[in-house]
């Protein structure tokens, strides 16, 4: 059995596109260094030296080449692009140039490499070694002035610190969006695992917890045998929910046939089906069904159920003509109202309203198509 791969931090996922990057220039470098040697000014031709200086811009183009090779280590290719760019700071006096620089981009590229590094020796180290390889440049030809040299060494310096700045600066950031994505994601997660945990609650006092109260309050075995068996064919109903297939308003019927147990409920439906219901429009089901059976077990009288998609929404309006409750006296441990029908709403992204008077009770549940954030309740 293989181990699962393990996943690549997203800032050293940033240091390998910029190698990646890195290897890609040096191809430039090379036709840039070419390009420099063929743009020699006529006043400083002919170059002393043009063999040297032929060769020189071969030798660059095949590190170039070479260098692409995925073989080619990250710490050998600062090497090489090290040695390649000090090379081509003194091509130009040793072949004789008159003070006309071929280097290219090869120093610039050797001082990204390394500062995507992140070692703060080699970036030093890459800048000494081509510093001291300007400074050298006085020594090896004519025309090219200490002046200049030293503005030369400035330039390294100043590019490579701003190179290995911004590096670490968008490695950070890199970094930190990642752990803010982590930290949504375990959000995530939670919020789900709550969701279930709350909706397993409901579903509990739905069934079980209803019916082995019901069965307290009955002498006759065969109601208990008939509660029993109602019970079991809700949890079944509910366990086979996020399984079985079919509509929105196919799911609402066979869920308040289900509680219904023989008594007179009507159900009716407006609009436009909804073919492939989600996790949201299951809780709403959910809801809608303890609405039902509230009312036949408190109640006795007729219930209708009208389900309604206008667009903007599904509404499903659950009436019977009992004689009503008050809905501010249900005590907070009484989950039928607080979790199972109001708190499925609110966690699917809905509400619920409920009015109850002496002539009955009316719920009116609503599910809006537009994504409303569902709470973490």
């Amino acid at each position: 059995m293989t181990s699962p791969p393990v996943p690549v931090p997203p800032e050293h996922r940033l240091a390998s596109d910029a190698l990646r990057f890195v290897r890609r220039f040096g191809l430039v470098a090379a036709v840039w260094s070419l390009l420099l040697a063929l743009s020699v000014p006529p006043e400083r031709s002919p170059v002393a030296h043009p063999d040297r200086l032929w060769i020189g811009i071969a030798v660059i183009g095949v590190w170039a080449v070479v260098s692409q090779h995925p073989g080619v280590r990250s710490r050998a290719l600062v090497a090489g692009w090290l040695l390649v760019a000090t090379f081509a700071e003194l091509l130009g006096p040793l072949a004789g140039t008159n003070g006309w620089s071929v280097t290219g981009g090869a120093a610039m590229l050797v001082l990204a490499a390394a500062a995507v590094q992140g070692a703060r020796w080699l970036l030093a180290l890459v800048v000494a070694v081509l510093s001291l390889a300007a400074l050298s440049r006085g020594a090896l030809g004519e025309g090219w002035s200490f002046g200049w040299s030293v503005g030369t060494v400035l330039m390294f310096s100043f590019a490579g610190v701003a190179m290995w700045w911004l590096f670490r600066t968008v490695a950070e950031g890199v970094a930190d969006r990642s752990r803010l994505a982590a930290a949504l994601a375990a959000s995530e997660r939670e919020r789900a695992v709550e969701a279930e945990r709350s909706e397993s609650a409901a579903r509990l006092h739905d069934s079980v917890l209803q019916t082995l109260a019901e069965i307290g309050r009955r002498d006759d075995a065969a109601e208990m045998r008939e509660l029993a068996s109602q019970a079991s064919a809700e949890l079944r109903l509910h366990l086979r929910a996020r399984a079985e297939r079919g509509t929105l308003w196919e799911r609402l019927d066979a869920a308040v046939t289900t509680v219904a147990a023989g008594r007179h409920v009507t159900v009716s439906t407006v609009g436009a089906d909804v073919r492939t219901p989600d996790d949201r429009h299951l809780l709403l089901v959910a809801a809608a069904t303890e609405a039902v059976r509230n009312a036949v077990k408190h109640t006795g009288s007729p219930v209708r159920v009208l389900a309604e998609n206008d667009g903007d929404g599904i509404r499903v309006t659950v009436a019977d003509r009992g004689g009503g409750f008050v809905p501010g006296a249900v005590p907070d441990d009484k989950l039928g109202v607080a979790n199972s029908i109001v708190g499925r709403l609110d966690r699917a992204g809905g509400s619920a309203a409920v009015t109850s008077d002496g002539d009955g009770t009316e719920w009116v549940l609503r599910l809006p198509t537009t994504d409303r954030e569902p709470s973490d309740a």
